[in-house]
């Protein structure tokens, strides 16, 4: 069971704030608006080797548009 004093703490790519949410509020894909400045972001979660441990991110939906997603 998931204490419930236990958090993961997130970094909004936008504005650089730190965002606590705790274990049972991730999923991925999930959208969640930045406590900070407000910006629309997504929960995401892999790994940059096959080797290492995915990690969740919050990733920003305008950092999407402007590759072209």
């Amino acid at each position: 069971m998931i204490s419930p004093k236990t958090f993961i703490s997130l970094t909004c790519p936008e504005c650089r704030g730190e965002m606590r949410l705790h274990p049972g509020a991730l999923a991925i894909g999930r959208l969640i608006g930045c406590e900070h400045c407000s910006a629309e972001l997504y929960l995401s979660y892999y790994g940059e080797a096959v080797n290492e441990p995915a990690l969740w991110r919050l990733e920003s939906y305008a950092d999407e548009e402007q590759a072209g997603g």
